[in-house]
């Protein structure tokens, strides 16, 4: 680092040198999300965090993935305090609108059906060509059924529901004077969720001192190494020094220790990815008070454009290359979305980014957390699981490291390597679409498929990824309707799993369904009306568009029980039956809506897998 770049300091008072077990630098939601996984995993070390205030945040809203729930659950937080302090609000699918093509809209469903089962002989499943879930689709195309028109049950501005008489269900208070009337069921749980990054970092940051993680606010303006390991020895700040035997790098693009101090080597993928720059701007709702539960992407003629909405406002962006993209069209489209280019409220105009991992991501006594170890694009909100992975392959490594530092180096970045690759595959199969403005064209047949995606895609198309070489996943899927943890996370570091991979290539219309399902049909022929009698049993009922639960309501009830859980003590309510209460009861405007318990507080010690409700597609 060169000192004399950096702006002068007085440095000739006393510094203190704070000494830690662990030294977190950047004070970002992937900061925050470090320190609380140490914290929880190693409770009787310390653990320092320092930020600068210098440094600007990015984001004006942040959506989830399947790592939200899995993250919540590791650290102990419950999901509706974290749902009531972060502006969050449900979020259930990924709509990509004039993406593959105009006038075309494919939806990601996050929530994929994979207990599709037409027989019981596991050998049987295991031998067929489609093993679950990703014969779904193709099934179903094979029937003439459009997933895409199945999935209009869903509205925009409201989380589905279905109404039952009140005598289905059993309450935790008889005596309590319910009024007779029927109740709304919740469908399809959606644990994920977007909510307002800068309303998350003030959360995660009262969570961090509450459970006694040293939060500094100071600049770091030099350094000390090692001179025979290399290692980072102290960090020295405008206020004090920071002596620790092992660094996070949580500096996002600028990578300050993992990039400038140790010099681990950035391998561009600028040839992969032609994308450079993004714009980001917040706007009002659309339709105040409820939000939409989905995430909208968008491709333009030079870009694409998305828009996540919060419980306060809408997050939007435009992600382009500076090579096709004029300020003109910058500011049209930004207008398009009603925001204003020339808002001095949006710092992030233009800002530039370089497609990017770097293969050491664990190197010396440094390991780069999030933006400052890999990103390729925004798409997909990667970032989030890709911390949330890194973090619990170092928890199961760090004692190699302190016995054996340079061999746990090399195994550690071997294994990420592979969820590099998974990530990479996933988006950059995204770029692959059939427009033929210069931008997508470009996109499609200019840049660069690295490692070996074009032969990946190749076998896709007629038996798409399974099994655990191809994209480090697990062979043997389960994921009990309305789980709250995808099980094959639990046991890969992969973030996209097969049911994802298989909804993209379905969306980007790269399978071929009728040469899959003949294939199966010729090896095992007596199973052809079993596949008809379970596509029918499992298409999406038509009386789902009868019930809606406003997002608004949906949002006031996780808030209200959430904080005042002694209130809804005696409200809570299950079917007939079932041993276990599984909602509360929430009366909004004389309607009664059934709000899932482990919506808000965690289920510690019951099996995640039991649940009445179905998930999604």
């Amino acid at each position: 680092m060169n000192g004399s770049k950096r702006r002068k300091v007085n440095l000739q008072r006393q510094q203190n040198n704070m000494k830690y077990d662990f030294c977190i630098v950047g004070g970002g939601v992937s900061g925050l999300m470090t320190a609380l996984v140490l914290q929880k995993y190693f409770p009787l070390k310390k653990i320092g965090l320092i930020y600068s205030p210098l440094h600007k945040e990015i984001g004006v809203g942040e959506s989830t993935n399947i790592s939200w729930q899995q993250f919540l659950e590791i650290v102990d937080i419950d999901p509706g305090e974290a749902f009531r302090y972060c502006d969050a609000t449900p979020k259930y699918a990924v709509k990509q609108i004039n993406w593959l093509r105009d006038n075309h809209t494919w939806t990601h469903s996050l929530s994929t059906k994979t207990d599709i089962v037409f027989t019981d002989d596991n050998t049987t499943k295991s031998f067929l060509p489609l093993p679950d879930p990703s014969h779904y689709w193709s099934k179903r195309q094979w029937m003439n059924i459009d997933p895409e028109e199945e999935i209009k049950f869903l509205e925009k501005f409201s989380c589905p529901g279905h109404t039952h008489p009140q005598d289905a269900f059993e309450f935790s208070d008889p005596a309590g004077g319910h009024i007779q009337r029927p109740l709304t069921e919740l469908l399809f749980d959606s644990w994920l969720c977007n909510f307002d990054n800068f309303k998350a970092i003030d959360f995660f940051r009262k969570v961090c001192k509450e459970r006694g993680v040293d939060i500094v606010e100071d600049t770091i303006i030099d350094h000390t190494l090692n001179a025979n390991t290399g290692y980072i020895e102290s960090l020295k700040g405008e206020k004090d020094s920071y002596i620790s035997p092992f660094y996070f790098d949580c500096t996002g693009f600028k990578s300050l220790l993992l990039g400038e101090i140790v010099g681990s080597k950035r391998t561009d993928f600028s040839d992969d990815f032609l994308v450079n720059q993004f714009t980001a701007f917040p706007t009002p709702l659309l339709n105040s008070p409820n939000s939409a539960i989905w995430v909208e992407t968008e491709g333009k003629d030079d870009c694409w454009t998305w828009r996540i909405e919060t419980a306060g406002r809408g997050g939007n962006g435009v992600l382009a290359s500076s090579e096709f993209m004029t300020d003109e069209s910058l500011e049209n489209h930004v207008k398009e979305m009603g925001g204003d280019i020339n808002d001095p409220r949006n710092p992030h105009r233009k800002h530039p980014f370089i497609p990017n991992y770097r293969e050491r991501g664990l190197h010396k006594n440094v390991l780069g957390v999030g933006l400052s170890g890999a990103f390729f694009e925004p798409l997909q909100a990667t970032t989030f699981g890709y911390v949330l992975r890194q973090l619990i392959l170092f928890i199961h490594t760090y004692n190699a490291w302190t016995k054996e530092p340079e061999a746990t180096e090399k195994y550690y970045n071997d294994i990420q390597l592979d969820n590099i690759k998974n990530i990479y595959y996933f988006l950059r199969t995204q770029y692959i679409t059939q427009k033929n403005t210069p931008f997508w064209k470009a996109q499609r047949e200019e840049a660069k498929y690295s490692f070996d995606l074009k032969e990946k895609l190749k076998v896709w198309k007629y038996r798409p990824p399974f099994y655990s070489n191809e994209i480090n996943a697990t062979l043997g899927i389960t994921m009990g309707c309305g789980s709250l943890t995808e099980l094959s996370s639990l046991r890969s570091l992969s973030f996209f799993q097969p049911g994802s991979f298989y909804q993209l290539l379905c969306g980007m219309e790269m399978i071929d369904h009728d040469a899959m399902l003949k294939y199966q049909l010729d090896m095992k022929p007596q199973i052809n009306e079993a596949i008809r009698r379970e596509v029918i049993e499992n298409r999406i009922p038509s009386w789902l568009n009868t019930s809606q639960i406003p997002t608004s309501i949906f949002r006031e009830a996780i808030k209200d029980i959430s904080a005042n859980p002694e209130k809804f003590e005696k409200r809570k309510v299950k079917f007939v039956g079932l041993p276990t209460w599984t909602d509360y009861e929430y009366v909004s405007n004389g309607v009664s809506y059934l709000i899932p318990i482990h919506a808000i507080f965690l289920r510690k010690g019951v099996d995640a897998t039991q649940s009445t409700r179905p998930a999604l597609m």
